[in-house]
């Protein structure tokens, strides 16, 4: 009787530890003028592009009830923080200097508040910062001194937090990948706002502060996605030792992202069969097949959608209006380095045309307004360009832009010619261009 007691005790404890908890997120971000989605940051998240509109009240305020098994990270909007099973977490918007500002109450308010002010953000260069630390710090040294004051920091702070080991091991390691990666992309910014520059001795410089072999066991952040592909590091000779599963991880990447930038090929269809027969989780298996399955709406001969455009007169441009003529569109972004290279090449591509009445080019910005505003205030004047804005959301719903620049170019019956054309700078997107005006109905 009494170890028939203790089973069922031991039982019970087994479903309560693995049982969810809701969850209680809550707040105000009346700053962000996007649809709001709840976003988790694990390799499954990212992949399967999992994640849940937060509907804002008029005041901006809302409320959202999840249900979670484990600690797990997540992104709003504007903001990275950990939720705990049980947690009731409040996040609280602020004006500082005319800019908002969110900070954490409720559960777990110390950790988050400091996970949001340190967050190890790649996409934006890390300590690069978009290119605005490079331009202060001249040379790859003061840059190196720069990162290490700011990781001796983030690691004080750290080890004030009151947060468990566990989170404290797990942070620090992010932290020194964060600082490796910020020193590879310097020389990238670096040959953007300085060209012509010979950036090849700033990566031996780089090459001193990094160890020879690094480990990576998981890609559940993203600092470890952004260590494992980094070309920086394969050029500089840093070993990334990984396990099976990240191997098989980096093989359904690769293939994606592929997809993403150039559309899908009979190369590309062969490669996916091959990636499909090493892989044994249902998981890849089904983000591959349907993300191959997505892009036939982006595929030649397909109709587009009717997207709505914003022109620096803030009247509305409709797609639709420039049926009848080949349009050829730069997606772009203010932020991206890569965009504003590839501009030049457009301009000059477009004045190539300029007596084509048959031809129009769009270049389709997806900042936010205010962003786009101040630069066409000073450059929207380039000859034979309509200078247009879009939600990045609403043109990636039409076109698949995952990644900017994208060039794409459409037939008089508004049918997809190619969209994934070639970048201006290679001299072949002109041959998508006359390919359309030759068969185009």
């Amino acid at each position: 009787m009494v170890r028939t007691i203790i089973l069922s005790l031991l039982l019970l404890v087994t479903i309560h530890v693995n049982a969810q908890k809701a969850v209680i997120i809550s707040g105000s971000m009346k700053a962000y003028k996007y649809d709001l989605y709840l976003k988790g940051q694990t390799t499954q998240d990212k992949l399967t592009e999992a994640k849940t509109l937060v509907e804002l009240n008029e005041d901006g305020s809302f409320e959202i009830t999840i249900n979670l098994k484990e600690p797990k990270m997540l992104n709003l909007g504007f903001v990275n923080f950990q939720a705990r099973p049980g947690d009731n977490v409040r996040i609280v918007e602020s004006n500082e200097n005319n800019r908002s500002k969110f900070t954490f109450e409720g559960d777990n308010a110390e950790v988050n508040n400091f996970v949001n002010d340190h967050a190890l953000y790649t996409k934006s260069g890390s300590w690069c910062q978009m290119g605005m630390n490079v331009r202060k710090y001249k040379t790859i040294e003061e840059f190196i001194e720069f990162c290490k004051n700011e990781k001796t920091k983030y690691l004080n702070e750290l080890k004030a937090l009151k947060a468990p080991k566990a989170f404290k091991k797990e942070y620090a390691r992010k932290l020194e990948l964060h600082y490796y990666y910020s020193l590879t992309i310097y020389p990238q910014y670096y040959s953007i706002f300085n060209k012509g520059t010979d950036v090849s001795p700033f990566y031996e410089v780089v090459k001193k502060q990094i160890p020879r072999k690094i480990k990576i066991k998981s890609v559940d952040s993203e600092v470890d996605r952004a260590i494992l592909s980094s070309n920086v590091l394969k050029h500089i000779e840093v070993e990334i030792e990984t396990t099976k599963q990240v191997e098989i991880y980096q093989e359904v990447s690769a293939l994606l992202s592929e997809l993403q930038s150039a559309g899908i090929s009979g190369e590309l269809v062969k490669r996916k069969d091959e990636v499909l027969a090493k892989v044994s989780n249902k998981l890849y298996k089904q983000v591959i097949s349907k993300a191959f399955a997505k892009y036939d709406k982006v595929l030649p001969g397909a109709l587009v959608d009717n997207l709505k455009f914003v022109n620096t007169e803030n009247e509305e441009i409709e797609l639709a209006q420039y049926k009848g003529k080949i349009v050829v569109i730069d997606v772009w972004a203010t932020w991206c380095g890569p965009c504003m290279q590839e501009k030049p090449h457009f301009a000059e591509l477009a004045k190539k045309y300029k007596d084509n009445k048959g031809v129009v080019f769009l270049a389709v910005s997806v900042d936010d307004s205010k962003a786009w505003e101040k630069y066409c205030s000073k450059h929207h004047d380039t000859e034979n360009v309509e200078f247009v804005n879009i939600e990045r959301a609403k043109m990636d719903a039409a076109f698949l832009t995952k990644f900017v620049p994208r060039f794409i170019v459409i037939g008089k019956n508004q049918k997809i010619i190619d969209a994934f054309a070639p970048k201006p700078s290679s001299g072949k997107l002109d041959q998508q261009v006359e390919k359309g005006l030759k068969y185009s109905n």
